[in-house]
C-alpha cells in the first residue's frame, strides 16, 4: 500500500508532535524547577505571620490565647464594694451586664446573702475570669464590724454631734511586688483604676526592681508618682524571671521589654544556632542595645 505525498507530510508531522511531546514528558523535572523552601526559612515565614497577627492583635489591648479573661479585663472596672449593699447603678459601674445584674438582685430578692467573696463566685452569671478580677475589690465585713457600724449610727441620732480630731496623715509601707489592690488603694493619689493598670502592668513584667518604672504604667505622671512614691519599697528577689531559651514566640512578645523585633530576633536565633547562654552572647544579636539589655537583666533566665 503506498501514500500519497499529502499523506506522507500528515503522517510525519504526527510522528514528530509524539516524539516531542515524550521528550517534554521525560525532561519536564529539568525544564520547570520547583520552589523549594529550606526547613529553616520556611518555619521563619510560619513564625513571622504569627507574630505579625500577634502584633496586630495585642495592639488592641485583647489576649486572644486567654480571651475570657482578656474581655473580663476590658470590661469590668472594679472599685472595693461590699455585694451586700451594692445598687444595680453602682454593679453598671463595675461593668456588670443588665442580665448580670439582674441574677444578683434575683438573689437577693430570695434572701440571699454574701457572708464570704467565694459566695460571689458562687453567682451563675459571673465567669471564673470575672470572680478572679472581681475578688481583691470585694470587702465584705465581719458581724462584728457591722455591729459596731451600726451602733455608731444609733449613737449619731441620739448623741450632740461631736468633733473628731483630723486623721494622722497617712504613713503606711507596702511593698510593691506584693501589695494586692486593697493595700495600694489606700495611698493617697492612687484611685481603683490606677491600682488595676499597676497590678496588670506588674503581672505581665514579672516584677519591678526600681520605683520609677511606674512611669511605664499607662496614665502614670510625676505628680502621681511624687504622692506615693514614699509609701512604697521594692524587693527585687520577688521578680519571676522568664526563661527565654524555652518560651515560645507568643509568650516571648507578652514581656513589655522584648517586642516584635527582639523577639523574631531571638527565635531565629535559636532556630539556627541554638539556645543563648549569656547576656554577652544576647547583646551581640541585633537590636538588642546595651540599654535592652540593663532593662531585661532582672527579668532573664538562661537555663
Amino acid at each position: 500500500m503506498t501514500f500519497s505525498k499529502k499523506e506522507q507530510f500528515s503522517i510525519a508531522v504526527l510522528l514528530l508532535i509524539f516524539i516531542l511531546l515524550a521528550l517534554l514528558n521525560l525532561f519536564a523535572g529539568k525544564l520547570f524547577y520547583p520552589t523549594v523552601y529550606p526547613p529553616v526559612d520556611f518555619d521563619s515565614i510560619v513564625i513571622q505571620f504569627q507574630a505579625e497577627s500577634i502584633e496586630e492583635k495585642t495592639s488592641k489591648s485583647f489576649e486572644y490565647t486567654n480571651p475570657e479573661t482578656s474581655s473580663a479585663v476590658n470590661k469590668l472596672t472594679p472599685f472595693p464594694f461590699n455585694p451586700n449593699m451594692l445598687s444595680e447603678e453602682d454593679w453598671k459601674k463595675i461593668g456588670l451586664s443588665e442580665r448580670q445584674i439582674k441574677g444578683i438582685k434575683n438573689y437577693e430578692a430570695r434572701g440571699g446573702k454574701f457572708f464570704r467573696k467565694e459566695d460571689v463566685k458562687k453567682m451563675y452569671t459571673i465567669s471564673e475570669a470575672e470572680y478572679a478580677i472581681l475578688e481583691p475589690f470585694i470587702v465584705i465585713p465581719t458581724p462584728e464590724v457591722s455591729r459596731k457600724k451600726v451602733e455608731k449610727e444609733e449613737r449619731k441620732t441620739t448623741q450632740e454631734p461631736t468633733f473628731e480630731s483630723p486623721k494622722a496623715a497617712f504613713d503606711q509601707v507596702f511593698e510593691l511586688n506584693l501589695a494586692d489592690s486593697l493595700q495600694l488603694i489606700q495611698i493617697p493619689g492612687v484611685g481603683p483604676w490606677t491600682t488595676h493598670r499597676i497590678l496588670q502592668y506588674r503581672n505581665i513584667l514579672g516584677g519591678f526592681y526600681d520605683k520609677k518604672q511606674l512611669f511605664e504604667v499607662h496614665g502614670f505622671d510625676s505628680s502621681r508618682y511624687n504622692q506615693i512614691e514614699k509609701h512604697l519599697v521594692i524587693d527585687s528577689l520577688l521578680i519571676q524571671k522568664i526563661r527565654i531559651n524555652h518560651l515560645s514566640f507568643k509568650e516571648l512578645i507578652r514581656h513589655p521589654y522584648i517586642d516584635y523585633a527582639l523577639t523574631k530576633t531571638l527565635v531565629n536565633h535559636r532556630e539556627k544556632r541554638g539556645f543563648v547562654k549569656s547576656f554577652d552572647e544576647l547583646g551581640k544579636l541585633e537590636g538588642y542595645t546595651a540599654e535592652t539589655i540593663k532593662k531585661l537583666r532582672p527579668y532573664v533566665r538562661f537555663d
